[in-house]
């Protein structure tokens, strides 16, 4: 056995509890790992002097014996430049090793943008941050991406747009280590680590943009991320004889809630319906976003509350659907479209639905997350400090 193999790799066993479940105590951690409350000792010791974590005060107990002293991780001593690639922007942001932003940009692109050149105005951007960060103790870089990334070719597979988009060419940048991961995947990695409200369970983080994805966190792992076809929700059909889907199947439930789909029958509704509100919102069917099919809701347009209604509908039953074949105690809804407080309790109110099994599986508590246009990037630095310090993986023996 090679002693400091096995040393880094409980040094990052170790932090990795530290981030997901503080303020936790060096006896707490020895139970949970099986690591000796020597090495237990040992180690966060070091990584209280490396100023990584610190030691917040002592648990409130009247208890006889020695009280547990508690840690957590310690904020600014590392910094890492978080980046989101997608359709709509790229979002760069500067954050400390608890991922609190301390510097944030977007760039907007049109679809032909980013194909005629995307990785130019992305190439520029990013050699300007890095000069401009040079100096500070810049660790990594996470790139999140829009897709299926393939760990082994380096490229995002399931979307032509970014399979031109040279990932290899972006190692040639810097000298720094950069990791690559789906959007959605380093979102779920956020909430672990990051949040403050994370709960230490099974969860689904379910992000519906303009393609809908879902990432399965079990038993504190991402569940099997090597197998693309796993989280594609968007592509369970809720009605057979529905819209035909790009991926050849009709009735999936992209073809109801996803943002392009959404848009893509507003537009319609713009076109054929002469009292349709958009059409005091916007002047061409075009300029129809999100945004103008949330405020026609709050408006009352009837045919837009309609669309809205069916989208829920086909998003509760598979929201129910997963209840019954994954172990999940939370899940986590990431969408613009949740915004509105009217459209949550919409969706609520149709995931109240009882079945009447012998043994009822707990329906999961549903948590609608806030969306900002950094969520990626933020989730893109997550990525970057669990590849950095706390996979532990790597030091298998």
């Amino acid at each position: 056995m090679n002693g400091s193999k096995k040393q880094a790799q409980n040094r990052a066993l170790i932090l990795d509890l530290i981030y997901s479940r503080s303020p936790i105590s060096r006896i707490d951690i020895a139970k949970m790992t099986g690591i000796t409350p020597a090495t237990t000792s040992a180690l966060t010791n070091e990584l209280i002097k490396e100023g990584l974590v610190k030691e917040i005060g002592e648990e409130d107990s009247v208890k006889a014996g020695r009280k547990k002293i508690f840690l957590e991780v310690a904020e600014k001593v590392t910094f890492f430049l978080g980046i989101e690639l997608s359709e709509k922007y790229f979002t760069f942001i500067l954050a400390d090793n608890l991922g609190n932003i301390q510097e944030q940009d977007k760039y907007s692109l049109t679809i032909e943008e980013i194909k005629t050149c995307g990785f130019d105005k992305f190439k520029t951007q990013f050699q300007k941050l890095l000069t401009k960060y040079q100096n500070l103790p810049l660790q990594a870089v996470g790139i999140a991406v829009p897709g299926h990334y393939n760990y082994e070719k380096n490229i995002v597979t399931n979307n032509p747009l970014w399979q031109t988009f040279d990932l290899d060419a972006i190692h040639q940048l810097c000298s720094l280590p950069i990791f690559f991961a789906n959007n959605v995947e380093c979102m779920a990695i956020k909430k672990r680590i990051f949040d403050k409200d994370k709960k230490n369970d099974n969860f689904v983080y379910f992000h519906i943009g303009r393609g809908i994805k879902c990432s399965y966190m079990y038993e504190n792992t991402l569940f099997s991320k090597h197998n693309f076809l796993l989280g594609e929700l968007g592509h369970i059909v809720v009605d057979k004889d529905g819209s035909l889907c790009e991926c050849g199947k009709k009735g999936c439930l992209q073809t109801f809630i996803s943002e392009n789909w959404l848009i893509k029958r507003a537009q319609l509704l713009f076109n054929t319906n002469q009292e349709s509100y958009l059409k005091h919102l916007v002047k061409n069917p075009e300029a129809i976003t999100i945004h103008t099919l949330l405020t026609a809701f709050e408006l009352g347009d009837k045919n837009i509350q309609i669309l809205f209604d069916q989208a829920l509908q086909a998003l509760s039953q598979v929201i129910l659907n997963l209840n019954l074949v994954l172990d999940i105690q939370s899940l986590y809804l990431h969408s613009e479209l949740f915004s509105n407080p009217n459209l949550q309790q919409l969706l609520l109110n149709k995931l109240s639905i009882e079945p009447n099994l012998l043994t009822l599986p707990k329906t999961p508590t549903i948590y609608f997350e806030n969306y900002t246009p950094y969520d990626g990037a933020v989730a893109a630095v997550a990525l970057a400090v669990k590849q950095y310090y706390l996979d532990y993986s790597k030091y298998s023996l």
